[in-house]
């Protein structure tokens, strides 16, 4: 998942993080930083030209794609890339109401199942929390999302619970 913004100098940060596996990378002005640590990367390399300001240095990740990014240049400013607003956490969340049901009246399957489409749902409505659309779009988008979400794994469990149970009949 990508993320860009641009400082108050101008210059352009682009952040990637793979959701799956944590990864993250990021690019000042079309130039790679080199990862020093977990949340930390670095520029050895100044610019060229002499009006434009020098990008060497630590830049620091603050948060994650989930919770908002901020990156902390090497001249301390802050630059938000993503932020949660209070509508994103309650959609962001929405979609695991399923998993009580899932959990109390559908048993281990229907957990088990309630579980995997609702934090599928919850990762889709973080991507869409991220675009570009107006607000009420994003909460009717992932609105939709969620009900989606929870109507195919109780679809998929009724499916498997009359096949389970007119085998055992």
């Amino acid at each position: 998942m990508e993320l860009s913004a641009k400082s108050a100098d101008g210059t352009s940060l682009l952040y990637n993080e793979s959701f799956w596996t944590g990864k993250r990378s990021l690019s000042v002005n079309g130039k790679a930083a080199k990862k020093i640590g977990k949340k930390l990367f670095k520029i050895d390399e100044s610019s060229d030209s002499g009006d434009a300001p020098s990008l060497a240095g630590e830049y620091e990740i603050v948060g994650s794609f989930i919770t908002g990014v901020t990156v902390k240049t090497p001249s301390r400013e802050s630059v938000v890339l993503a932020k949660n607003k209070w509508y994103d956490w309650l959609m962001m969340f929405f979609p695991f109401v399923g998993i009580i049901f899932g959990v109390a009246f559908c048993g281990a399957i229907g957990g088990g199942l309630s579980a995997l489409f609702c934090f599928s749902a919850m990762i889709i409505n973080v991507s869409v929390s991220r675009t570009k659309l107006p607000m009420v779009g994003k909460i009717f988008l992932q609105l939709f999302i969620a009900v989606i979400a929870n109507l195919a794994w109780f679809g998929l469990y009724f499916i498997i619970a009359v096949w389970l149970l007119s085998a055992i009949s």
